[in-house]
């Protein structure tokens, strides 16, 4: 004879119940787990003379990047130009040919164009900036 729909419901309750609590065990056994674990590497870094702290930083501190959240730079003409090349800024910070005009990371502008190596296509859709600079 088949179960009535409430038969049906009650042993579903009874079930997800079960499953709830077998759920709970399985955190319980896997965070036992971990700690055993974080204990045997703790206790294996104390013997060679460091610390946990020391080679992998404090829990919840991840250096890390974040993710980005996908939106991109626009496009616009590149600003710099060496040897025919021209490149946006990123890519210029690390060129051997601006090397000379890093400073503190940022790239010297008004040098850079006192070398000729603005690209000349960006400073006439950027004529203020390029004014700025002395072009």
């Amino acid at each position: 004879m088949p179960k009535s729909p409430a038969e049906i419901e009650k042993e579903m309750t009874a079930k997800k119940r079960e499953l709830e609590k077998m759920e709970q065990e399985l955190e319980k056994a896997r965070a036992a787990e971990v700690d055993k674990v974080r204990k045997e590497v703790a206790a294996f870094a104390e013997s060679k003379g460091y610390t946990i702290e020391f080679l992998f930083g404090k829990a919840g501190t991840s250096k890390a990047k974040a993710k980005s959240s996908g939106t991109k730079r626009p496009i616009g003409t590149p600003k710099y130009k060496a040897g025919g090349e021209t490149m946006p800024g990123q890519r210029a910070r690390r060129h051997p040919a601006f090397a000379e005009f890093v400073k503190g990371g940022k790239l010297d502008d008004k040098a850079i164009a006192k070398a000729g190596m603005i690209n000349p296509e960006w400073a006439k859709e950027n004529p203020s900036a390029a004014k700025a600079m002395g072009l």
